[in-house]
């Protein structure tokens, strides 16, 4: 993956082959599960944009040229590149209320841009893979298991056993912070920090809360609540002095039913983090977080319970469970691991091999039939070149097979695996090569 504008990587075709066999088994899963397709406009009114997001210098807005400076252009234009996924499709729920019917549950795989100082595993143009559910009355939490089990499945499928989960529930941190009275403004540096935990370190995290004069008992408190077995009982314990409240038995009762509504193989993934908080205020109920095991401090996917997304854009209650899987991101970091395993330079299967200027027609015709049944195939394109320099495009390529056309029609077949040759009837060719 590279990127020759800076922020806005391309792939070479190899890489878009596993790219999108990737995607290819993303969508089989949500599928599975009855999710349906959406795609949204790239293009967002800023107001709708800005509704969610803050900092405007980091969107990139999109205008016709004209003569006109660059201020008064941005002045007048209203469209903005979506920087995420969540934010349009509230704003498609809301504009096609009456013609959904709800629950309503869709996956969406689409590109976005944000303006940041490009990284190794940043980018200003990204592949996400998002799944959704909402509703127009209260959300059961057996939809929160569900999209876990879709993500987990779909993770095993494209990067088995390399990913780890941690979990929180957000009503855990922000009444915590009430019972401490803790400001507003230091809740945001205090969430800010407590953020970090994994990526700095218990000592240097506790004393950059001690600099914004945290209470050292809730300090100790969150750097000591994280890594936990997903199990309901050591949670309670976790929280045995704050039982009688009942913002925290909510959050425990949540955390039980989430609990109960997974499959146990999965619990076993998932450890209970406290500090997992994030400091967007619209993160009020549970957050789940997907690291890959060699390269544990970015993130991967995220999944959010929403209260109300849309109260920012419209007056309707939808609450809604969402997961957000970075593709982009993953194929970077695994390209950084050195455990992105390239099988294919082509989507060609066969090679078909002609001897006389003749039997180009015949070996097109050889070529359609097999395209008519699903298997890609390429005749090759010059007649000089000499045998070593065709066979050397073939496993260049990473094509399996050779069809030889001889001038008598006759036809014979290489495998460039096991380095074998036979003939081989017309009639034959398919089911030998769908075998």
């Amino acid at each position: 993956m590279k990127a020759q504008i800076n922020g806005f990587p391309e792939l070479l075709p190899e890489e878009q082959i596993l790219m999108n066999t990737r995607i290819d088994k993303s969508k089989k899963t949500y599928e599975s599960y009855w999710y349906v397709p959406l795609e949204t406009s790239v293009v967002e009114n800023m107001d709708i944009l800005l509704a969610k997001w803050s900092d405007d210098k980091e969107l990139y807005w999109v205008k016709r040229h004209l003569n006109v400076s660059e201020e008064d252009a941005e002045k007048k234009t209203k469209m903005w590149l979506h920087f995420d996924l969540t934010i349009p499709f509230a704003r498609y729920v809301t504009n096609n209320f009456n013609e959904l019917s709800f629950p309503f549950k869709r996956y969406q795989i689409q590109k976005c841009w944000r303006w940041e100082r490009p990284q190794l595993w940043r980018y200003r143009e990204f592949l996400q893979a998002d799944v959704d559910v909402v509703w127009n009355e209260k959300l059961p939490l057996h939809f929160d298991a569900e999209v876990l089990e879709i993500a987990i499945k779909n993770l095993n499928l494209i990067i088995p056993n390399q990913f780890e989960m941690f979990f929180n529930n957000r009503k855990f941190f922000d009444w915590l912070c009430n019972h401490y009275n803790i400001s507003t403004d230091d809740k945001k540096e205090f969430v800010k920090i407590i953020d970090k935990l994994d990526k700095i370190g218990k000592e240097k995290c506790l004393k950059e809360l001690e600099e914004i004069w945290i209470p050292s008992e809730l300090n100790n408190f969150m750097v000591e609540s994280n890594n936990l077995e997903l199990d309901i009982e050591k949670i309670k314990s976790k929280f045995w002095k704050y039982l009688d409240n009942e913002i925290i038995k909510e959050a425990i009762w949540d955390v039980e039913m989430l609990i109960n509504n997974l499959d146990p193989n999965i619990l076993n993934l998932i450890r209970f983090n406290l500090n997992l908080a994030r400091w967007l205020d619209y993160y009020t109920w549970s957050i789940f977080e997907w690291r890959l095991i060699d390269f544990p401090s970015l993130s991967i996917c995220w999944w959010w319970r929403y209260e109300n997304l849309t109260k920012t854009i419209w007056n309707k209650k939808l609450p809604w469970v969402w997961i957000s899987l970075w593709m982009t991101r993953i194929f970077w970091l695994l390209e950084h691991l050195k455990k992105i395993d390239i099988q294919k330079k082509s989507n060609s299967n066969l090679l078909i091999w002609w001897f006389s200027e003749i039997k180009r027609v015949y070996c097109n015709n050889i070529a359609n039939m097999l395209r008519d049944n699903w298997i890609n195939s390429e005749v090759y394109h010059n007649l000089e070149d000499k045998p070593s320099k065709q066979i050397k495009y073939a496993l260049w390529k990473w094509i399996d097979k050779i069809l030889f056309v001889w001038d008598n029609d006759e036809l014979s077949i290489k495998d460039l695996i096991i380095w074998e040759q036979s003939e081989i009837r017309l009639d034959e060719l398919i089911k030998s090569l769908n075998k």
